[in-house]
This record gives structure tokens, sequence and C-alpha cells, in this order.
């Protein structure tokens, strides 16, 4: 441990699902009390449990959940060397972190691992993907996203109900709480199917209340100035998706949603100083895929093409691309052989390696979007996040490694202007697939999350009152 920093205590929880997406714990389903309480209802006691130490001692608490993918599982070599093992490390870093940076009030930390049989057979690099594939599509059902809004709703709550008293203000039940969850491979690809869904559906739901809400206080108030912009919070505050095997499909269409719903995110404390640094738009999804993960580069849309044979695609309506700002540069087929974070027009922003350290050693706010990374022997490289958009003119990054959209959306623009971040990395600081607990990823995520206070503020989304669709 680094000098000046010691690891605080964390409470850890286990949720396992079996081969069929099932909890490999159900639990007493009798309406009486139980006896034997499953895993879920254990990790959900550690939260409650968590949560009144931190209003006790006037701290936040932080909840992280964990999905592992391919490859890994609960077992006892998982526990030493792969993800849970790693899981461990990462709260472990994280509680020394802010032991350090809030020596006075560290928050009280909670673990997730949630977990399934994402290896099959050891040692396997190709021929269990199909079979893992398909294994990880059925854990990503009823149960996990049961366990997935139980957890998140057990740490935040559901806000509480906009008022036209105090002119439909959003206001958290549960102050200083924030849950978090990251899903790495195949894991991903199980929590993308089982939270895009319900997730989206919350949001709307809370945009539509609000916009009511706002809709009766602009017609009772006749004379004052009307209500234009909508708040109301978000049920999760940061979901990551890392080197996701999943289809692009999933992405692509919540994208489009949150186009089509004008939903922005943006975090009180930060709103001032989001415009200078990479877009006025703070992230609450976020999928990074790494330029040297071979496995959704190369297995993936090899494997996915084998399963497309049978499928129907249909041809995009170019009227829709040229004059609706739709992405259809590529075919169905494409999408659905490709995760989205492989793919370069749906990338928002990217990862570019420094050419000095200089950026990263400013102690001003102007370091951002610089990051610094710990490398081998003693060397560090300094990284900037900027728009996929050579043409940009807000970003500080060297012009290269963008994928050109001035044409279609301006020297500004992406076609991916949404709170769901789509990130590509180099391999220097994300170097393959499976390679995810280490510095590379660590720094990305906590320079994004200190940037727009994603474990401090709360997660407000926002959009134009008169956009019921549009």
């Amino acid at each position: 441990m680094p000098d000046g920093k010691r690891p605080q205590h964390f409470y850890l929880a286990h949720i396992e699902f079996d081969d069929m997406g099932e909890l490999w714990s159900i639990g007493d389903l009798r309406p009486e009390a139980t006896r034997n309480p499953s895993q879920l209802e254990n990790a959900l006691a550690i939260i409650r449990k968590a949560r009144s130490q931190a209003e006790q001692t006037g701290v936040p608490l932080v909840v992280i959940a964990f999905v592992h993918g391919w490859h890994n599982n609960a077992s006892m070599g998982d526990e030493e060397k792969k993800n849970l093992g790693s899981f461990k490390t990462v709260l472990e870093t994280l509680s020394s972190r802010s032991s350090l940076e809030v020596a006075d009030k560290p928050p009280v930390l909670v673990g997730i691992f949630l977990s399934w049989r994402g290896q099959s057979i050891a040692g396997d690099v190709v021929l269990t993907y199909w079979g893992r594939r398909d294994a990880a599509t059925r854990v990503g059902g009823p149960s996990m996203t049961e366990v997935v809004t139980r957890l998140m709703f057990e740490t935040k709550g559901v806000p509480l109900t906009p008022s036209i008293d105090d002119r439909c203000a959003a206001h958290e039940r549960r102050k200083d709480s924030h849950f978090a969850i990251i899903a790495h491979s195949f894991g991903a690809r199980a929590l993308e199917h089982a939270l895009t869904q319900p997730m989206l559906a919350m949001i709307l739901e809370r945009q539509t209340e609000a916009r009511e809400c706002a809709d009766d206080w602009n017609r009772n108030n006749p004379n004052d100035p009307p209500i234009t912009n909508l708040s109301f919070l978000a049920p999760a505050d940061l979901v990551v998706f890392l080197n996701a095997a999943n289809d692009a499909f999933e992405a692509k269409e919540t994208i489009e949603a949150l186009k089509r719903a004008q939903i922005r995110v943006t975090r009180p404390r930060t709103a001032a100083v989001h415009e200078a640094a990479i877009g006025a738009v703070a992230p609450f999804m976020i999928s990074i895929t790494s330029d040297g993960d071979w496995a959704t580069e190369r297995i993936m849309p090899l494997a996915q093409w084998f399963s497309s044979v049978p499928l129907y695609f249909r041809q995009y309506d170019r009227d829709g691309c040229d004059q609706e700002g739709q992405l259809c540069e590529h075919t169905q087929r494409y999408y659905y052989r490709h995760s989205e974070a492989s793919i370069k027009e749906m990338r928002s922003h990217v990862v570019i390696s420094a050419d000095s350290l200089t950026p990263c050693q400013t102690k001003s706010v102007d370091s951002w979007p610089y990051f610094l990374v710990d490398g081998p022997n003693k060397t560090q490289q300094c990284y900037c996040i900027a728009h996929n958009n050579p043409a940009s003119l807000e970003d500080k990054c060297k012009q290269e490694k963008r994928f050109s959209q001035k044409a279609k959306f301006g020297t500004k623009g992406v076609w991916n202007d949404t709170p769901f971040y789509v990130m590509g990395v180099p391999p220097s600081l994300i170097p393959d697939h499976n390679a995810i607990f280490q510095d590379g990823t660590e720094e990305l995520l906590i320079a994004i999350s200190a940037h727009f206070d994603v474990l401090i503020s709360p997660t407000l989304m926002t959009s134009p009152a008169s956009s019921a669709t549009h």
C-alpha cells in the first residue's frame, strides 16, 4: 500500500446465478419469516447495516457491484488469482484512496460480487464462446433484473415525488447514498440484457412524472416564468461495461431512446466546469473497449457471423440516415457481429496517449481531461480523454486516432452525444480483453468519477419540458 494510504474496512457480499439464470440461493419463498436467508437477502441486509453505519457517522454510503465475464466464476482459483480476488483488491484500493483524500470522513464501502458459470472448460480460449454467450443471455434474465434493481433501490431508494410546492425540484429519498455497477465481457452482456430495458423504463417514467408536475405548475402559475427544463434523479449513479461481449443493438437502441427523449445528465457541484471539459453531458452509462481486445475485435465478429446466418436483417432507409440523424453506416448484420465500442461511429469518446507527462503534472483543474497511469519499472504515462471527432474545437488532446464525424455533425458533434458514453482506449491503457483489473482501468474510471462527482453528488437527469417525443 503506497505511503500515506491505509485500507479501510469494507463490506463484501456474493450472489451467484446458475447456468439457466436462476439464483443459486433461491431462498425461502413462504410468506412467513425465513430461517435461512438467501444470498440476495444477506446482501440487502449488509447494505442496510452499512447505511446505518454511514448515517450514524455522517459519511456517504457507496455500493459497487461487479459482474464477471468469460473464463471466470466463483471457484477457489477465481478467489485467489482472477476476478473475485482482483475485485477485493480494487475495493481495498478505493478504501485507501478515500482514507487519504477525505481522511476525516471516508465513505462506508460495500462490494457486491455477482457470479455465474463464465468458465465451463479450464484453459479454453475459443470453443466455449457460443455456450457461454448463450448462458450469459440466460443469466441476464428476470433474476438478475430483480437482484440489481433491489440492490439499487436498497442503496438509493426511490426519489421523492416532485411537487408543485417547490417548483417540481428533484429530491433524493436517501442523501449521500451512491450505487455503481461494473460488468466485464459476457458479464456485460448479461447486465445489458438484465438492466437496460428496466433502467430505460424507470428513466422515462421519472421524466414523465417531472413533466406532468411541470405542466401543473405552469398552468397554476401563469404569471411566473415557466418551467422549461425538467429535473429528475437517475436510478443509479454509474453503469460501466468493460470490453462488452454483446452485439451493439441494445446500446444502439438505448442511445437512440436517450436522444429521442433529449436526456442529459449533470451533477450539481461540477455542472459549471463541464462545458470546458469533454462536453456538457456527464456520463451515466459507459461502455469501454480496448483496441487490443482480441475477443471482441477478432473472435466475436467471426463467431457472430456463424450465428447470423439463419437471421433476417433489414436494409436501413437512406432518408433516415441522411435527413434524420440515424446511424446506419453499416448493415444490421454488422451491428449484430460487433460490440458497441468496437464500432467507431458509435464511440462518443476516445482515450489518447499524450506526448509528455507535463499535462498530467499540473495541480489545477486545467489538468482535466488528462490523467496519469503508473506503468512497469516505475514508468508513467499521461493520457487524454477526447471527443471521437478530430474536428472538435473543444478538445485539448492531439488530433489523431479519431473517427471523423465533421461532415454529418460539424466541428463539435458526434452521433452519440448522450450520457451513454461509448469509449475506445489504446492497448497501452487496457492491454487486452481480460486485463481489466490494473492501473489503467482504475485511473480512467477514477478520473471520470472524480471530475463528474459520480459518487459524491446526486446524478441529476434533465430534458426540455416540451420533449415528450420529438
